[in-house]
């Protein structure tokens, strides 16, 4: 890797070995998923030196831009959570903030698609729950409609009991003894 291919120069590590040649700035997670490491290897390997990154302000809070090698080639497509969001080599620091955006905001945006999608399922089927309740109702209060024309049938008064009831056993006792 030479200096004149990159437009950043080439950086030594503290072993004497050349590191990273820069070339256009990625987030530390577009770096880790063009490695194929993890993300807390990435920031293991900026510590160490082996990796060059810089800090970029934003008024969200502090962003790390990290230069890749020359020879890392990055992924045409990245799918996350069912949005496919095309990972290009951004040009700029505002390209990556762009692009860093664009691969938070993906995922967030299509879950929001698919609750408005079942939102509106759940009131088109709101609507023909109401439609059947309004039916229903109608139909009871026809048939009630239907009831009162011929009128409620006459109440019967209990009748008295053909037998009478036999008092408990201490009372007739009781009536026996005292009177």
């Amino acid at each position: 890797m030479s200096d004149a291919t990159s437009d950043q120069p080439g950086t030594v590590s503290d072993h004497g070995a050349p590191t990273t040649v820069a070339t256009v700035p990625v987030s530390v997670e577009q770096a880790a998923a063009i490695l194929g490491v993890s993300v807390t290897t990435v920031r293991r390997r900026i510590r160490a030196g082996t990796l060059r990154a810089e800090e970029a302000r934003r008024p969200q809070g502090p962003v790390w831009l990290v230069y890749l090698p020359a020879d890392a080639t990055p992924p045409t497509t990245s799918d996350q959570a069912g949005a496919t969001v095309v990972a290009t080599a951004p040009t700029t620091a505002g390209d990556a903030m762009i692009a860093y955006t664009q691969t938070l905001l993906g995922p967030l945006v299509a879950a929001l698609e698919r609750a408005q999608t079942r939102n509106a399922e759940l009131e088109r089927a709101v609507g023909r729950l109401q439609a059947e309740n309004d039916a229903l109702r109608a139909s009871q209060t026809q048939q009630g409609a239907n009831l009162s024309v011929s009128g409620p049938e006459p109440a019967q008064e209990p009748s008295a009991p053909a037998e009478p009831v036999s008092a408990p056993w201490w009372r007739r006792w009781w009536a026996a003894v005292s009177g």
